[in-house]
């Protein structure tokens, strides 16, 4: 290739060595634009293994993201589905409560009603008790009148008494009748004083009983108050707890949106990291291509190498 040709005569001897001075430098130039695209293809093997290499690499950290990734969906899955249970059972108390509640405030009207009766029958017999006092006290005023008449009735058999002793044996009946109408009289104002005290005892009993009962009216009054608050406070109760219950109901909606879009994109995640595992498999391949082309680009630039052009 680099020995010089003779110089060209006019036969065909010179015609060939024409033809192969221009065989030569088309050979030449062959070579030397084989050696040139063997450089070239050398590079872009280079590059195309490097990138092949940082390909894999990516493709080897976005499989590891999306396996991480679908580990945190899983357990994000799993912690939803926990909250799910939790919020069931706060649902379920939360029912429990307000049944609870709605019996309580049934009871606690029952028994504010029937205090109430109470109240009233205690009011009834106050007002009866009051009336037996006053009737005592009537009773008390006729006892009274009853000794006046007594004590007169008495002066009465003691003035006879003294007009028939004057009268001597003609008055001796009207005396043993007029002793007898004195004794009478004694005997009713005897029975009139112990009367009288039992009609006082009776009146003392009754007043004590009255104000009792309407300490307990009061009393009674006074629970009725409350039972009325306790009512309002279960009342109150029962909003909170049918708003929980609302609260919750949204809650557990929520849960269940979030519980599907989490397996949704679980199952992208999935697809995902399968596409990356195979991205990762086909960055292996195209490196080990990369770095036969390498290989090849080499061998073709030691064979090019052998020819001697200049």
């Amino acid at each position: 290739m680099l020995q010089p040709l003779p110089a060209a005569s006019n036969d065909e001897l010179g015609a060939l060595i024409v033809h192969m001075a221009v065989m030569r430098n088309n050979l030449h130039e062959l070579i030397a634009s084989i050696r040139n695209e063997v450089k070239a293809l050398l590079t872009n093997a280079r590059q195309l293994s490097s990138t092949a290499s940082e390909t894999y690499q990516l493709a080897e950290d976005q499989a590891e993201s999306a396996a991480a990734m679908a580990a945190a969906v899983e357990e994000l899955s799993v912690s939803i589905d926990h909250i799910g249970d939790h919020a069931r059972e706060s649902h379920q108390l939360s029912e429990s409560s307000g049944q609870q509640a709605t019996s309580g405030a049934r009871v606690i009207g029952d028994a504010a009603a029937e205090m109430r009766s109470i109240a009233q029958s205690v009011n009834i017999s106050a007002n009866s008790v009051r009336e037996l006092e006053n009737l005592s006290g009537g009773i008390s005023m006729i006892v009274g009148v009853i000794k006046e008449i007594a004590d007169q009735t008495n002066l009465l058999a003691l003035n006879a008494a003294i007009e028939a002793a004057r009268a001597g044996e003609s008055g001796h009946g009207f005396a043993v009748v007029a002793d007898e109408v004195r004794k009478l009289a004694e005997r009713t104002t005897k029975s009139t004083a112990e009367i009288t005290t039992m009609i006082e005892r009776i009146q003392a009993a009754t007043r004590s009983a009255a104000d009792d009962m309407e300490s307990g009216v009061n009393r009674v009054a006074r629970g009725v108050t409350l039972a009325d608050e306790a009512g309002q406070t279960v009342g109150n109760i029962q909003h909170s707890t049918r708003q929980v219950l609302a609260s919750v109901e949204g809650i557990n909606l929520g849960l269940n949106e979030q519980s599907t879009a989490a397996r949704d994109i679980a199952q992208r995640v999935e697809r995902i990291a399968g596409a990356s595992e195979s991205n990762a498999a086909s960055a292996a391949t195209l490196t080990r291509a990369a770095d036969d082309l390498s290989t090849l680009a080499h061998t073709l630039e030691d064979l090019s190498g052998r020819f001697r052009i200049a």
